[in-house]
């Protein structure tokens, strides 16, 4: 970490102790190839610059939300209450004047971007996947999970999920998550056998040793097996299925039919039951929640060009994008069920310049990418089938 930022977070108000800060700064370097950080409980942005420096070196951004009013401990009376803090106007805590300066100070108000809020209000409108997710807001057992509950799920597959102030004896401070077994398969850090009365950001907590990232739960879903959609009529969408990817039906039976994806052994990998011509548009993404689309794997980027010249031929090819690692088409089936189709790169072709890629969307020039990786070189495989089953 460059010293002259190092030297900004000490002198930052705050009570996070160097070496956890540096602690945070490793892990926050590690998350940035996943995706951009975020952390809950900004305070005065000593744990911010730690974050922001580990986010600017790898060219991403820090997210912190705080509603910087100070947690209880944090009040007037309490032990942890700190007078320069009061907005004299008003008489409540303010932290975002000094957070700012902090920022300012270490030259990273491109880089940490503050949300002032309530964690849950905003989170309820998040959907940008994240590298990190490090909580440490308010450490009571409600607003301790309750922040694991709205961000948690917000942390891209491979990213982290930390949290800071956590002991063992709930004698010596805070006790999420370890309160509720089950919901994180350990803690970031645990205190030290002499606790320090310190606080971190505007929380309560201890001096603890250096943080490590939290590990999420891993269930034993290993891919999606089929999907099943309803449709106006079975026969013309089988029709378009079979044209279109080349399907095939495995069992059909009146109002229903499961086709099978070319070359599979599954039972069905398409479902399909008939609703009637007199069924609505599909009202998701518009006025209604719902599956935005569907994603099918082809295995080169020859068949990529077929597929799209079949969905030209048939009328049903809405776009084309190229997200990196990712060359997609996307159509809509005859009831206008959106789909996607695409072509992964092989994990030993995802260079710097293809991973920085994966941060915008362009226009698919699939000819030069036929050129740049060539027609019949096998994407890569996230779904394999094992063409000799096992027996039960």
């Amino acid at each position: 970490m460059d010293d002259r930022l190092r030297e900004v977070a000490r002198a930052a108000i705050g009570f996070m102790p160097d070496d956890e800060g540096m602690a945070l700064y490793r892990v926050g370097l590690q998350a940035s190839s996943v995706g951009p950080l975020l952390e809950i409980g900004s305070y005065c942005g000593k744990s911010g610059v730690y974050l922001g420096a580990a986010a600017a070196e790898k060219g991403t951004v820090l997210f912190t939300i705080d509603h910087h009013r100070g947690s209880e401990e944090n009040q007037e009376g309490w032990e942890h209450h700190d007078s320069r803090l009061v907005d004299s106007e008003t008489g409540r805590m303010d932290t975002l004047p000094f957070f700012r300066r902090t920022i300012e100070k270490a030259g990273l108000e491109d880089t940490v971007i503050a949300i002032v809020g309530p964690s849950p209000v905003v989170g309820s409108y998040w959907s940008t996947p994240l590298g990190l997710v490090f909580i440490d807001g308010g450490h009571g057992s409600e607003v301790a999970h309750r922040d694991y509950d709205t961000w948690a799920p917000k942390v891209a597959p491979g990213g982290l999920l930390a949290v800071h102030d956590v002991f063992p004896d709930p004698a010596d401070g805070g006790r999420p998550p370890r309160s509720t077994p089950g919901r994180w398969s350990r803690s970031s850090s645990t205190t030290s056998r002499t606790p320090a009365s310190a606080r971190c950001g505007s929380c309560a907590g201890g001096h603890n040793r250096p943080l490590e990232p939290v590990e999420l739960l891993t269930m034993a879903v290993k891919r999606l097996n089929h999907a099943v959609l309803y449709v106006r009529n079975v026969d013309r969408s089988v029709k378009f299925y079979e044209e279109a990817l080349g399907f095939r039906v495995g069992m059909q039976m009146p109002g229903a039919a499961f086709l099978n994806a070319p070359g599979g052994t599954n039972d069905h990998d398409l479902g399909l039951f008939e609703v009637g011509d007199g069924a609505g548009p599909n009202a998701a993404g518009r006025n209604a929640v719902g599956l935005y689309h569907l994603a099918w794997e082809v295995e080169t980027l020859a068949e990529l060009q077929e597929v799209g010249q079949r969905l030209g031929r048939l009328g049903a090819l809405v776009g084309a994008s190229d997200h990196g690692t990712t060359k997609a088409l996307y159509a809509k089936d005859p009831d206008g069920i959106e789909f996607e189709v695409s072509w992964l790169v092989p994990a030993d072709l995802i260079d710097d310049q293809v991973a920085e890629a994966r941060k915008s969307v362009k226009p698919l020039n699939l000819p030069a990418e036929i050129e740049r990786y060539g027609a019949d070189r096998p994407g890569l495989t996230t779904v394999v089938y094992d063409p000799e089953p096992k027996p039960v």
